[in-house]
C-alpha cells in the first residue's frame, strides 16, 4: 500500500491435484475410464506378426494381450490422472479521491496434466486424450485450458465536471444538469490461447484391434509447426494455420510421439475491449433520471475459433469458426423516484 490510495499487490499461486478420473466423456474406449487391456509397447516390435492367427482363430496380438479373453476392459476407478497448476500473479488497484477505481490484474501461469476435465464440451477448444494407457507419464503434458498470459484491466470513472468538479466548476442550472454526472466504465481483457492438440484422421493396427487410445502423429525434428501468414488470410483464403509438413503418420505398429497437447501451437488468444458511459441527473430532492450506453466489444474484433486438429483430413489447420461476437450496443433509460 502506498498511503494514496494505490495498492499493488505481487503473490504466487499454485495447486496439485492428485489421483484425477482419466479419460473423457466419448473419447478412447468408453465413457470415462482406461484402458486395462492394452497391448504392452514391448510387443510392438513384432510388427505384422501381431496379426498372425494361432490355432484357436486367435490374433497372435492378442493373446499378448493383459486379459486375452476380452477385448477392451475399460476401469471407470482408474483415478490415475494428476494435474500440476503453478502463477505468478500481480495486482494493482488505484482510488480516486474525485470518484472511481482502475484495477490491473496480470497472471502468468503454467498448467501440466495427463488428463482432462469432464465439462469438455462446454469449451471451444480441442482437448488432449490418451494414447497410451501403459506409460501415463508419456502423455503429461500442457494441460488443453493451459493460458500462459492473462491480463484484466476494469474501471469506473467518473468526470470532473460540473458544479464543485475540476471542471466547470462555476456552472449552474441547466448547464450543471448537463455537464454533471458523467462517467465512464469498461472491461478490457488479453489472454493467451489455449494450446492444441493434435491426433491423427485415421486409426492404425494399434488403436483399432489392440487397445491404444486416441492415436497421435509423429512430429518432423526442427519443422516450425505453424505455416507462415497471418491468420486473417488463412481464415480468408481457406489455408492452413498449421504446417502439414511438420506431421507423419505413425506405422501400423506404432505409437506418435507428438505430446498429448502440443507445446507450441495454440488457437487465438482473447483481446476484448467492453465499455460504457453514464449519466446521472438529479431532477429533483426525489426525482432522477440516469442513461446508460453500453458497448460490447466496442472496437468489433473477431476472435477465431480453434483450427481442426485432425492431421490427414482435409481441414487439418483451417480455421472455419468464430468463438466471440460482433459488436453490441444497448441502451438503458432509468428513472429513480
Amino acid at each position: 500500500t502506498f498511503g494514496d490510495g494505490t495498492l499493488f499487490e505481487i503473490a504466487y499461486a499454485g495447486s496439485r491435484g492428485e489421483h484425477m478420473p482419466l479419460g473423457l466423456p466419448g473419447a478412447g474406449i468408453g465413457d470415462l475410464g482406461a484402458n486395462l487391456n492394452q497391448l504392452s509397447p514391448k510387443y510392438y516390435s513384432l510388427a505384422a506378426a501381431l496379426l498372425q492367427p494361432l490355432a484357436n482363430g486367435q490374433l497372435r496380438g492378442q493373446s499378448l494381450r493383459p486379459f486375452p479373453q476380452y477385448q477392451n476392459v475399460e476401469a471407470d476407478s482408474d483415478f490415475a490422472g494428476d494435474t500440476y497448476y503453478n502463477s505468478l500473479e500481480a495486482t494493482f488497484q488505484k482510488r480516486f479521491p474525485s470518484g472511481g477505481t482502475i484495477l490491473a490484474s496480470y497472471t502468468w501461469s503454467k498448467l501440466i496434466s495427463n488428463t482432462e476435465g469432464f465439462f469438455t464440451s462446454l469449451e471451444s477448444t480441442t482437448v488432449g486424450t490418451i494414447q497410451d494407457y501403459t506409460n501415463l507419464r508419456a502423455e503429461r503434458s500442457l494441460g488443453s485450458f493451459d493460458v500462459r498470459q492473462r491480463f484484466v484491466l476494469s474501471y469506473i470513472l467518473d468526470l470532473p465536471l460540473g458544479r464543485n468538479k475540476r471542471f466547470l466548476s462555476n456552472v449552474a442550472g441547466v448547464a450543471d444538469k448537463i455537464a454533471s454526472g458523467w462517467s465512464v466504465s469498461g472491461i478490457t481483457t488479453f489472454a493467451s490461447g489455449f494450446p492444441l492438440a493434435i491426433t491423427t484422421v485415421a486409426p492404425n493396427d494399434l488403436s483399432t484391434l489392440f487397445g491404444a487410445g486416441t492415436l497421435r502423429p509423429d512430429v518432423v525434428a526442427g519443422c516450425n509447426k505453424s505455416a507462415a501468414g497471418s491468420i486473417l488470410d488463412a481464415v480468408r483464403y481457406g489455408t492452413s494455420v498449421v504446417n502439414a509438413a511438420c506431421f507423419a503418420a505413425p506405422g501400423s505398429f506404432s505409437l506418435g510421439n507428438e505430446s498429448r497437447v502440443d507445446p507450441t501451437l495454440r488457437a487465438e488468444g482473447i483481446n476484448s475491449w467492453d465499455w460504457s458511459v453514464s449519466k446521472r441527473t438529479r431532477l429533483s430532492e426525489h426525482v432522477g433520471l440516469e442513461f446508460r450506453a453500453e458497448f460490447f466489444n466496442i472496437f468489433n474484433r473477431v476472435q477465431f475459433g480453434p483450427p481442426n486438429t485432425a492431421f490427414g483430413g482435409a481441414s487439418f489447420g483451417k480455421i472455419t469458426s468464430q468463438v466471440n461476437n460482433p459488436r453490441q450496443v444497448q441502451f438503458a433509460l432509468r428513472a429513480a423516484f
